[in-house]
């Protein structure tokens, strides 16, 4: 069962739900990175998410076919205070016979997998975007992407915004400064 629903929220990002039953066995042996969340081993790869409960004795993965956006997982982060998987995603697109990268955006779950929401807050999706790294503490989060820069939340993910060092590095007046 797929189930796919989108809804624009205020802030401008697309909120997409999936819903759908984990598949079973290792992808490959290409690994981008490893987290724990709620018991559970992680594994980022070029195909998908994968993840064990029992100590690698059985491994299930997400992937485009049953909750992710794509295949391509850039970067994981376990948000172990407020329980939530987060993950990047991306794809490649050809562009004037060149092979580019294309950021999807950042796609979370409450449930180990069983619904994923998938948000697009500014500087994590788009051309050359990719998210190589997700981290935070309590309600407070960060996303470094190539292309898209430094984006963050205060909130736990209800609202995101570009981080700047400085207004005169940004022409947005929505932006933030450090």
């Amino acid at each position: 069962i797929l189930l796919i629903l989108m809804a624009v929220s205020t802030s401008g990002t697309v909120l997409m739900k999936t819903v759908d039953e984990p598949l079973t066995g290792l992808t490959d042996n290409t690994i981008i990175a490893i987290t724990t969340h709620k018991g559970a081993i992680w594994m980022a790869t070029g195909e998908g998410l994968i993840f064990t409960t029992d100590g690698g004795a059985n491994w299930n993965r997400y992937n485009s076919t049953n909750g992710l956006i794509s295949d391509e997982i850039s970067a994981i982060y376990s948000d172990t205070i407020n329980g939530r998987f987060w993950t990047a995603t991306n794809h490649t697109v050809t562009v004037s016979g060149t092979t580019v990268s294309h950021a999807d955006g950042l796609s979370f779950t409450d449930n180990e997998g069983l619904l994923w929401d998938t948000i697009q807050p500014s500087g994590s999706y788009g051309y050359q975007a990719t998210v190589f790294d997700i981290a935070g503490y309590d309600t407070l989060m960060f996303g470094a992407s190539w292309a898209g820069g430094l984006f963050g939340t205060l909130d736990g993910g209800q609202s995101w915004r570009k981080i700047y060092y400085s207004k005169a590095d940004s022409l947005a007046d929505e932006a933030d400064t450090i």
